[in-house]
């Protein structure tokens, strides 16, 4: 069984699939369903797939697995040639890895050598620069994290600041007024 006939099953891609079988994506209860049908195991064998998913994991860096290895080797060597045809044509930002498809495919040219193809496509997140505040700081001293939401015309997106706030400290001790 491979995971393109799975995933005609499933109604999903192959690679989600896949990355349901390596914890790196959930699946819905109606997938466990599915897939115990599909796969002759009782649902709850399959209870794990429905688990907090895994990203983000990898193993050494650099990789040593030769495939991943060379789609590595692509991101080294293409990357800041990626990131800048990127920005030229959307502006200042990051592709999400979150809203977020891929699918590969395989091609035969003429005279019949395999070529992969894989595409992926990413919601497009403007970001600013986190340097500069819309919210000036009026006070100097202790330590306060705060969330900053704003939105932007193709998404939300949550960027965590930290800002210096004065907030008087409390000193019982110096406070004569109460003895």
């Amino acid at each position: 069984m491979s995971f393109e006939s799975i995933a005609k099953e499933l109604g999903r891609s192959e690679v989600a699939v896949a990355a349901i079988f390596y914890g790196q994506t959930q699946a819905s209860s109606e997938d466990v369903e599915k897939l115990s049908g599909l796969l002759g195991v009782p649902q709850e064998a399959l209870g794990k797939l429905t688990a907090y998913p895994d990203r983000g994991r990898s193993g050494p860096m650099p990789p040593v697995e030769p495939l991943i290895y060379r789609l590595y080797e692509i991101v080294q060597n293409y990357g800041y040639a990626y990131k800048a045809v990127i920005n030229e044509k959307f502006g200042d930002g990051i592709m999400s890895a979150i809203a977020f498809s891929t699918k590969v495919e395989k091609e035969v040219d003429p005279q019949g050598v395999a070529w992969v193809n894989i595409s992926m496509r990413g919601k497009w997140c403007l970001t600013r620069n986190p340097l500069f505040s819309e919210r000036p700081l009026t006070q100097k001293g202790s330590l306060s994290r705060h969330f900053s939401r704003y939105r932007s015309r193709n998404c939300n997106c949550v960027r965590l600041r930290v800002t210096l706030v004065a907030r008087p400290r409390s000193r019982p001790w110096a406070n004569t007024s109460r003895l």
